[in-house]
């Protein structure tokens, strides 16, 4: 009876080692085995771009390192210059297309970021400038640019900017995941933004620009 009992033992123990090896191996459930143990430290590097951006008002968080939006982002500080520089991304929604500035010094206003697409120029290739056609149309005083605010979940919720001002002073008082993502919208559709609901306005967004969700059990660093 107690040679069945050590052997019964000695199993229960091997499949424990092998589900604890499975899960080493999945970058998900790793990241759960560390939460509910000790919790998994952001690189020295990282930490200091979150206390930065703390400092100037910008709550930052990351997402698990698996996840996209955390390995594409190339926002750093640097030390030397006492700046951060940003990995943005612009959203054109009603020309569908999305561009990506990376090392964006923070003291450049959002205005002249946007000059670039918002100007016929040589730098935009002629599908890009032919999607943008109703954006060189308008004015400036015609567009509308938003920032995407929330934090929990996959329905988005926005909050105009002030494009006069830099894109430090728009991200004070803010919560940013990763890094700022904004919609750059014609006005006259801006309260289809303003006041979305995901119930009224299914269309609103493709399911290629739906936000990587975060499951709650796991939470931002």
């Amino acid at each position: 009876m107690g040679n069945l009992t050590l052997l019964s033992d000695y199993r229960f123990l091997e499949e424990i080692d092998h589900k604890l090896d499975d899960n080493h191996r999945h970058p998900l459930r790793r990241h759960i085995m560390v939460r509910h143990g000790e919790r998994q430290s952001l690189p020295h590097f990282l930490q200091r771009l979150k206390s930065e951006a703390w400092n100037r008002g910008t709550l930052l968080k990351f997402m698990p390192s698996h996840f996209v939006a955390h390995q594409e982002n190339s926002t750093r500080y640097y030390f030397k210059d006492g700046i951060i520089r940003w990995h943005v991304k612009w959203i054109f929604h009603q020309a569908d297309v999305t561009f990506v500035d990376r090392n964006v010094d923070e003291n450049t206003t959002i205005v002249k970021l946007l000059s670039k697409y918002l100007e016929p120029n040589d730098s935009l290739s002629l599908e890009e400038s032919e999607k943008l056609a109703f954006y060189h149309s308008a004015s400036y005083g015609k567009v509308a640019v938003l920032m995407q605010t929330n934090e929990k979940g996959s329905v988005p919720a926005f909050e105009e900017v002030f494009v006069k001002k830099s894109l430090r002073l728009n991200m004070a008082n803010k919560t940013v995941i990763e890094y700022p993502v904004f919609y750059v919208v014609l006005r006259d559709h801006i309260h289809s933004y303003l006041e979305y609901e995901a119930d009224d306005h299914d269309d609103l967004f493709c399911e290629k620009e739906q936000k990587e969700e975060v499951d709650e059990s796991l939470g931002y660093f």
